[in-house]
């Protein structure tokens, strides 16, 4: 740049402030460099001083300036600024902003994939879901499972193929974990002890490193990056969750959460181009699987490479799925059943066992028979409602036969509460709220009438052993 002083001393050699406005700094080094060289022999450069300048110092046409060459002026006297100056000036400086099909299509990078058909490296994705409907769950399960799968490359016996881990039906590759726990951290270390137990592995076997005191994601990055540096290479990070990271004040703002969305990116460039996972809540209370949109607008889902999904149903199903965008091939929803677990590991402070949640795969056959087994515990209880409509949870979970441990004086009310749950959020609504009980509605009753007319249909067409005896 031009400093003050420069500017000065190129006044005071008769220069004026316009002129000296349109210099480059190369050219103001230049002229007082010149003026400045001692007399030695040879070819030298005469001095200029204000006296010799045109008009005495002031402002001169640039057909008349004694620092622009002749061959860099046209027969006006028009600076002529030339393609070929201008490539000289910057090859040096600048990278070429343009180049060939061929140098294009050579920097191709081939997708890598983390899950086989669902998560790629460097990419980012959403992972979209109710409070309730088992991100955390899933999250920590695939976490499992990638670290699992390189702890069996390792040498030695192994309780677990490699062969046979998976996410489902898709293959997942070995590699290093990060999770962010940057929300609820308690839970997220509840969550491991049974799935160590389950693999029948210990927290030093597996390669997942945690996050849990990250606040400013922005601020945090350089030290992120240099100690996963000492670490080693990064293929999977989880964060959990990406609202708890959210620097603005408004989520629904497109602008502040586009802003968001590309610090979240930025995780993708960490040492290993990682696969990043981000956790969030969709932008409103969903009816169904499709309304699972990430909080924040199009801005926020238009930045991410693909928007998975958990749709909680039956109890303790939970299917993953996409809504949105997903670059890639499409594929099925993946079913996990969400079971309460115990660990030696997991108590409180006067030793008794505090229950979490974990995710396991389940087969379509495994989920059909969940389902089946889902729409007898609807059925059972309308019925029991609807022939005791003033009744309690209590009165109902004995009416169905539901009791803890099979004692019949416990009737599991909390079984009760959970179907009762499920029947107020069909559509249409088979249950409503009725003070602190529930009451069956009118589209309640009918499907306990379907459901019977059904049942007789169906027994009528099967016949009666009877009927066959006579005709024998």
């Amino acid at each position: 740049m031009i400093t003050n002083a420069m500017k000065a001393e190129l006044r005071a050699r008769g220069y004026t402030d316009a002129q000296i406005a349109d210099m480059t700094p190369e050219a103001a080094h230049k002229i007082l460099d010149r003026d400045n060289q001692p007399d030695i022999a040879g070819p030298s450069v005469p001095k200029i001083d204000k006296a010799q300048r045109p008009n005495g110092g002031t402002d001169t046409p640039i057909g008349d300036h004694p620092i622009i060459p002749p061959e860099m002026k046209d027969e006006l006297g028009v600076l002529k600024l030339r393609t070929e100056d201008l490539q000289n000036s910057t090859a040096t400086n600048e990278p070429q902003i343009i180049i060939t099909l061929d140098a294009f299509l050579a920097k191709f990078d081939p997708p890598d994939y983390l899950i086989d058909g669902l998560l790629q490296k460097h990419f980012l994705y959403s992972l979209t879901g109710m409070t309730g409907g088992g991100k955390t769950a899933v999250a920590v399960f695939i976490a499992v499972l990638v670290a699992l799968r390189k702890f069996c490359q390792k040498s030695g016996p192994h309780t677990v193929e490699p062969n046979q881990i998976k996410f489902g039906p898709h293959a997942v590759e070995p590699g290093r974990v990060i999770y962010i726990a940057a929300e609820n951290e308690t839970d997220v270390q509840m969550r491991f002890p049974p799935l160590l137990t389950r693999f029948k592995v210990k927290a030093t076997d597996l390669d997942i490193l945690v996050i849990d005191q990250v606040i400013d994601l922005e601020k945090d990055y350089p030290r992120v990056e240099r100690n996963i540096r000492a670490f080693g290479d990064v293929d999977l990070i989880i964060v959990d969750t990406s609202p708890r990271l959210f620097l603005g004040d408004n989520m629904n703002d497109d602008a502040q959460m586009l802003k968001h969305a590309v610090r979240l990116r930025k995780l993708t460039r960490l040492p290993g181009k990682p696969c990043v996972l981000a956790l969030g809540h969709p932008i409103k209370r969903p009816q169904n699987p499709e309304d699972l949109l990430p909080k924040g607008g199009g801005a926020y889902l238009n930045e991410m490479d693909g928007n998975l999904t958990l749709w909680k149903h039956d109890g303790n199903l939970t299917d993953l799925h996409t809504t949105g965008k997903f670059r890639g091939p499409d594929f099925p929803p993946v079913t996990f059943r969400l079971d309460v677990a115990y660990s030696t590991a997991n108590r409180d402070t006067k030793g008794r066992a505090l229950p979490t949640v974990t995710a396991s795969h389940v087969t379509e056959a495994d989920a059909a028979a969940v389902e089946a087994n889902a729409e007898d515990q609807e059925d059972q209880l309308l019925s029991a409602v609807q022939a005791k409509p003033r009744g309690s949870l209590a009165d109902w979970a004995t009416a169905c036969g539901w009791f803890l441990n099979g004692n019949r004086d416990n009737p599991n009310k909390q079984q009760a509460q959970r179907v009762a749950q499920r029947l107020t959020k069909t559509d249409p609504k088979l249950l409503t709220k009725n003070g602190r009980g529930y009451a069956i509605t009118k589209a309640g009753k009918e499907a306990l009438l379907s459901g019977k007319k059904a049942a007789d249909a169906l027994k009528s067409k099967e016949g009666d052993p009877s009927d066959e005896a006579k005709t024998e």
